[in-house]
């Protein structure tokens, strides 16, 4: 039997759909820039780091203090590394994630799962 091309797009979308579901990697938005938090580009340093907003992030997330010291060195600390922060954030249950996530939108970003596809 052979697949249509209809069929085949729809068999890959439901893969990329099923994988943004399991994925711990997110991206943000705000004020137009978005960026993915494992990012270790300029732009993210940048909106998160330098102005502060990661901190402030995680202080009013109410995450444990320890979780709250990885995430800061994972994705603000000198030296980052893409595979540190995906390590870090598949280490958090999803209920972890899903504050962190809350309070990221709690401070004016727009938040977008999505899949490593």
């Amino acid at each position: 039997m052979r697949m249509t091309v209809i069929t085949r797009m729809t068999l890959l979308a439901s893969a990329c759909l099923l994988l943004a579901a399991c994925s711990s990697n997110f991206l943000v938005y705000k004020q137009g820039r978005h960026f993915y938090v494992t990012s270790t580009g300029q732009e993210l340093k940048s909106v998160l780091c330098d102005s502060g907003d990661l901190k402030r992030i995680l202080e009013e997330s109410n995450l444990n203090l320890p979780l709250q010291s990885k995430l800061d060195e994972s994705i603000c600390g000198t030296g980052k590394v893409r595979e540190r922060v995906l390590a870090v954030l598949e280490e958090m249950s999803r209920e972890e994630r899903s504050t962190l996530k809350a309070s990221f939108q709690a401070h004016g970003y727009d938040i977008n799962n999505v899949a490593n596809c």
